[in-house]
């Protein structure tokens, strides 16, 4: 249960935060030598130990081309997560900075009860978003482990090299899969840490939008409100707009460079992915944890698709908002500070993908038709 008193747009964000400190990205204020060092160990084994691991083994241990393919994928997506997690740690004190800045505006008296209900249930979408994301991504960790013990002989769960014999007796082998699945655990979560906030940070600012509308729809509907009055709310609320457009911006160029790594891998691996259900004949469980691993790459594009295109729309929509206002009974510097308001908002906001395309549900399904292509290029090469 929420509290709406002093409730912050901050606390959309706490278990994405969390996630981070767990995962040696985001240090604590107490504790930081102990922390440091944690943080520098699993960094460690995540650029150097099994990259070394995965390309030795796709040079001199892959045999069949279903090993190559898997060998291939798996290298290539845990890659891209370390890829995205540098830029991730290059963008998180701006995103604090975002964040104290959408706080700031839930100080404004005009804040009501009502605002305040309306983020108490963008916290609920914010922490529900989160929970889809970590019990998705770790199902698909827990199907991966299931495959592989169901399997008819004694397999790992990544194809890396071991530079011992692994399947030398049960404690070893028990012990190098529970290594393995800790590794496959920690980056699949890593994946949560760099995929998860676009959306988190649209949802929050399509929430602000919707009360900033409300705003200006309550403009003029006070009789007791004087006509300079209502001019000085319509000043505010153009300050406010101004404040998360300034957000906005500086968001956008922090997901459009975090997001077009994702795009155009998404499209690779899950053509890697889908290549041997078609040319190989694969048994049951390998099939389902390819389908598997292609939903999940769908899942990481996604949320950020489908926010993207919200946001597209609000702004779409804003510009006919403001005539929801009583404007018409208000004074000449009101319509003329509203009409010169109404020029700007008219170009709409859109999140590009590299300054190649926007993000949103239409460029999600050109990733489709491109994965498909790559799926048909590939088994012409094969």
């Amino acid at each position: 249960m929420f509290t709406l008193i002093n409730l912050k747009t901050s606390r959309s964000f706490r278990y994405w935060w969390l996630c981070c400190k767990i995962l040696g990205l985001h240090p604590p204020n107490s504790y930081r030598t102990l922390y440091f060092l944690y943080s520098f160990l699993i960094n460690f084994s995540h650029y150097v130990v099994t990259p070394i691991s995965y390309v030795v083994y796709f040079i001199y241990e892959s045999q069949t081309i279903h090993e190559l393919f898997q060998a291939a994928h798996d290298f290539l997506s845990f890659m891209a997560v370390n890829v995205k997690v540098i830029v991730l740690l290059s963008v998180m004190e701006k995103l604090q900075t975002f964040q104290d800045a959408i706080d700031a505006l839930e100080m404004h008296p005009k804040f009501s009860t009502k605002d305040n209900a309306r983020i108490a249930e963008m916290i609920l979408a914010a922490d529900r978003l989160m929970l889809c994301f970590v019990c998705c991504f770790n199902l698909f960790v827990l199907l991966f482990v299931l495959s592989t013990l169901l399997s008819a002989q004694r397999s790992l769960l990544l194809p890396m090299w071991i530079p011992f014999d692994w399947n030398s007796s049960g404690f070893v082998y028990w012990s190098v899969l529970t290594y393995q699945f800790f590794i496959g655990l920690h980056t699949v979560n890593r994946n949560i840490s760099t995929d998860a906030f676009p959306p988190l940070y649209l949802l929050a600012l399509c929430g602000h939008f919707d009360i900033l509308a409300d705003r200006f729809k309550d403009i003029g509907c006070n009789s007791n409100q004087t006509a300079e009055g209502n001019c000085e709310e319509l000043v505010d609320c153009i300050k406010t707009h101004g404040t998360l457009m300034s957000v906005f911006d500086q968001l956008a160029s922090i997901i459009s460079k975090t997001i077009i790594c994702q795009f155009l891998l998404s499209a690779l691996t899950i053509s890697i992915a889908l290549v041997p259900v078609f040319i190989m004949n694969l048994s049951t469980p390998q099939i389902i944890m390819s389908l598997s691993l292609c939903i999940a790459l769908v899942f990481q594009i996604l949320p950020s698709c489908y926010y993207g295109d919200k946001f597209m729309e609000k702004s779409e929509k804003f510009t006919t908002c403001l005539y929801s206002c009583n404007w018409l009974d208000q004074s000449l510097r009101f319509k003329r500070t509203l009409f010169l308001f109404m020029t700007v908002t008219v170009q709409d906001k859109v999140i590009l993908v590299g300054k190649l395309a926007p993000i949103n549900l239409i460029t999600l399904l050109k990733i489709f038709k491109l994965s498909y292509t790559l799926v048909i290029f590939m088994m012409q090469m094969t």
